[in-house]
């Protein structure tokens, strides 16, 4: 199946090293966050996930065990990277109740973000591929989506850990 044209290489690497730059510069910051918005970032990826696992299986559908099977595969790979991200990460308390700053590890969101660019590369430079390679690609969007999830339950329950103090504290 024919995808049309793709756009040019060098673009599409600006277009990726500005983005992914932006990205890493903003999680290597300390941030403020709510409880709430903490499980934003991880509910927006696995619903990602989902949503290209759909689109490649509308346009080349495969079994769908092998699908469970890979992103499974990947998703338990990815639950170290976020054991490591989430212990890693830094969380203190704000003058508002409720609101934290939480300061990541910048060297795990660059292998986070590196995996989710190997799906993109692997999809461009391959855009032929057999449907067998790109359903590997799967894989990584599991790893990436378990990676922040795993670290986003990690750094919840330092914030819990923060909270219990505040209130004993006070």
């Amino acid at each position: 199946m024919d995808h049309g044209a793709q756009p040019p290489l060098g673009t599409t690497a600006f277009i990726y090293v500005i983005v992914i730059a932006i990205f890493v510069w903003r999680m290597m910051r300390p941030m403020r966050v709510s409880a709430a918005r903490l499980w934003t970032r991880p509910g927006i990826l696995v619903l990602l996930t989902i949503v290209l696992i759909y689109a490649e299986q509308v346009s080349s559908p495969s079994p769908l065990w092998q699908i469970a099977a890979v992103t499974f595969g990947g998703a338990l790979v990815g639950v170290p990277l976020g054991v490591v991200r989430g212990r890693h990460s830094e969380v203190k308390s704000t003058e508002r109740p409720g609101v934290y700053y939480v300061h990541s590890s910048p060297l795990v969101v660059v292998i986070w973000v590196a995996a989710l660019l190997a799906r993109a590369v692997i999809r461009y430079v391959m855009p032929n591929a057999s449907h067998g390679v790109t359903l590997w690609t799967f894989g990584l969007l599991g790893f990436a989506a378990s990676a922040i999830a795993v670290s986003a339950y990690l750094i919840h329950q330092k914030l819990i850990v923060v909270q219990r103090a505040q209130k004993s504290g006070s």
